[in-house]
Parts: structure tokens; C-alpha cells; sequence
């Protein structure tokens, strides 16, 4: 059996659950999974399929191919950080981390100038972490995109409705 309980309270070292199921046996030994499942803000999956739409319209329109595309998107307005990693294993972070998805981008820019045996990496996110702001921005950016070689996009309130349902 499975059912949702609100309310759940610590009174004299028991855990109280309301429950509406009246047909526990008292004799029996249950074992209770208790998880917070409160609703979270997932992201939309219409902002996410709205922006691989716009990919494969600028695909088409520029024969470039999508990952390229998604990826130049990623590295003009995506999430970057700046990492130092021990030169000898610069190949292998890089792998390890490209291998997240497809948006995931680690970019390899020389010796540290401070810190011998050290190199700088520059690592992008790809947009499956990103927030509402951040996945509005990669949208506004693949709207500006699709503008500039006259391709339909979606009008912008429905677009701004889209966005604010991507959650955090």
C-alpha cells in the first residue's frame, strides 16, 4: 500500500502520521519509507524542447550541425567557471566532464601564469542545470539567432510564459 500524508509530527518519540487507511493489521511489522516530496520547480520541458526546436531551425537554415550550434550557444551566454587543474591530468578532466552531455564543454587556455604545474581550464555547463534565468538567457540568445536569418520564433509573451514555468 501507498499513500501521501501531510502533517507528520514528533510527539513523545513517535512519529505520528495521519493516515485515511484504516485496514493496518496491529499484529503485522510495516516498514514505512518516509520522503519529502514536496513539489519542487522542475524545469519546463517545453522551455527545453522550445530551444532544441530553434537549434534545428538554425541547423537547416545554416547547415551547421545542432550540437555545433547548441554548443556555440552554450559557450556565448552559458554558465562558465575557471578551473586550475594539475597538468597531468588535464586530459583526463576534460574527458571525465565532456562526458556529461552534449553542452557540457571543457576548454583547455594554457599554464598557469601563478601556480607551477597547473593548467587553466575553462568549463561551460550544459543547460540540463541550468535556472529559469540562465535557460532564458540561452533561449533569447537562440531567438536572436533565428531573427537574423528570418526564421520564425515564438511571440514573446507566450515565450516570457514558457520561460517562468522552467523553475529553479
Amino acid at each position: 500500500m501507498k499513500w501521501k500524508a501531510r502533517g507528520l509530527k514528533w510527539e513523545e518519540g513517535y512519529l505520528k502520521i495521519p493516515c485515511e487507511y484504516t485496514r493496518m493489521d496491529e499484529k503485522k511489522i510495516y516498514t514505512i519509507e518516509v520522503k519529502d516530496s514536496r513539489i519542487k520547480n522542475k524545469r519546463s520541458l517545453n522551455a527545453n524542447a522550445y530551444a532544441w526546436v530553434l537549434i534545428e531551425k538554425l541547423s537547416k537554415a545554416t547547415g551547421e550541425s545542432r550540437n555545433e550550434i547548441y554548443r556555440a550557444a552554450i559557450k556565448e551566454v552559458g554558465v562558465c567557471n575557471v578551473l586550475l587543474v594539475e597538468a597531468e591530468h588535464v586530459e583526463s578532466f576534460i574527458r571525465r566532464f565532456t562526458n556529461m552531455g552534449e553542452g557540457w564543454l571543457a576548454i583547455p587556455c594554457g599554464a598557469s601564469p601563478r601556480e607551477p604545474n597547473k593548467e587553466v581550464i575553462r568549463v561551460y555547463y550544459g543547460s540540463s542545470v541550468y535556472s529559469t534565468t540562465e535557460m532564458a538567457r540561452l533561449i533569447e540568445y537562440l531567438v536572436m539567432e533565428c531573427k537574423q536569418q528570418d526564421i520564425e520564433t515564438m511571440n514573446e509573451r507566450d515565450l516570457e510564459e514558457m520561460l517562468n514555468a522552467w523553475g529553479n
